[in-house]
């Protein structure tokens, strides 16, 4: 039991469901690997999007890091 609960949260931080706005897996973030994943992605999109621009009807994603999350960030200002 304690190996698949070891494997599900293993597999639960190297994912990126659930994260629609920077599409990191938690890990990535915690390594501070983000900066430059997203750097990269912003280069990339802003490439493609310059060869083909009769596909790209909306503006540019926000592909800046998001920095530090709090789970409940009104529960700690309550709190001080």
């Amino acid at each position: 039991m304690t190996k698949l609960i070891l494997r599900l949260l293993a597999i639960y931080s190297h994912s990126t469901f659930e994260k629609p706005r920077s599409y990191l897996g938690q890990n990535q973030r915690h390594d501070g690997l983000d900066i430059g994943i997203l750097a990269k992605r912003k280069e990339l999109y802003q490439k493609k999007r310059n060869e083909h621009t009769e596909r790209w009807s909306k503006s540019e994603r926000n592909w800046q890091p998001i920095g530090a999350v709090e789970l409940n960030p009104e529960q700690y200002k309550e709190a001080v």
